[in-house]
């Protein structure tokens, strides 16, 4: 009977950032936030798995996801998750959310932990390999396609030159990135039936974790996009438009 735990993130939505011209630093009001890209495609992997019948339970599992986390959650709910448990304790790094997320899927259990690459904000690609590292299970990353699960084992094509075909000995954990599959869209009635799956709200003190362990060991000095200079260059003319074109197809971008 395999469980699986995924591990979702909420981030704010990067493709309506916007940068501030006079600091260079991205204005994060009034962002909107979602679930991370790359974190509903190990949604998709583990759905399947289910679908197979080779899975008989999954749980998003999400740490400060901020006030709307709640609400967001119900996505990877109606992709599929069958529960979610809604996470929330102090700031901290990389190191204190994997720490959190793997005490959590500790008490629960877990036979595979399925995760996003990286987060579509930070991109630092480390949380997925410290919950398995917390957790003692070996970790595939660039998980291409899951074969499934037989023999107690997990089969995955993972990513290279060329790509292998692996098994590994459960429990075990993998990452994957957007080549890995096109996640669902729900249905307006999977969407309804959300909202009647079971949230369980954990507080890091439930776990038995206390703040002053969660301490930031990295903090962030510097977040500043590269100054970019306007050509200013004006096209005139009734061949404007061709002059436009032949300049962008200089640059390269047409």
């Amino acid at each position: 009977m395999v469980k699986i735990a995924v591990l979702v993130k909420m981030a704010p939505d990067v493709t309506q950032l916007k940068i501030d011209p006079t600091t260079l630093a991205p204005r994060m009001e009034g962002l909107p936030w979602k679930v991370s890209d790359f974190d509903k495609n190990a949604i998709e992997a583990a759905v399947k798995l289910k679908e197979k019948g080779q899975a008989t339970k999954i749980t998003a599992y999400t740490f400060n996801g901020g006030p709307n986390a709640l609400n967001l959650i119900k996505e990877p709910l109606a992709m599929g998750c069958d529960e979610a448990v809604v996470l929330t304790g102090p700031d901290t790094d990389g190191s204190g959310i994997a720490r959190v997320l793997a005490e959590a899927i500790k008490k629960d259990g877990a036979d595979l932990v399925f995760a996003g690459e990286m987060s579509i904000d930070r991109i630092a690609g480390e949380v997925g390999p410290r919950v398995a590292a917390l957790l003692g299970m070996p970790s595939l990353v660039n998980t291409q396609e899951v074969l499934g699960v037989e023999g107690g084992k997990l089969k995955a094509t993972r990513d290279g030159e060329p790509a292998e075909t692996v098994e590994v000995a459960l429990p075990c954990a993998a990452t994957f990135n957007d080549e890995a599959n096109k996640p669902r869209l729900p249905a307006l009635m999977q969407i309804l039936g959300a909202g009647k799956k079971p949230i369980r709200q954990v507080k890091t003190s439930d776990l038995g974790i206390a703040d002053a362990t969660l301490a930031r060991k990295m903090a962030m000095t510097g977040n500043k996009a590269p100054k970019q200079e306007r050509k200013n260059i004006l096209f005139t003319g009734t061949d404007a438009a061709e002059q436009l074109a032949a300049a962008l197809k200089k640059e390269g971008v047409a």
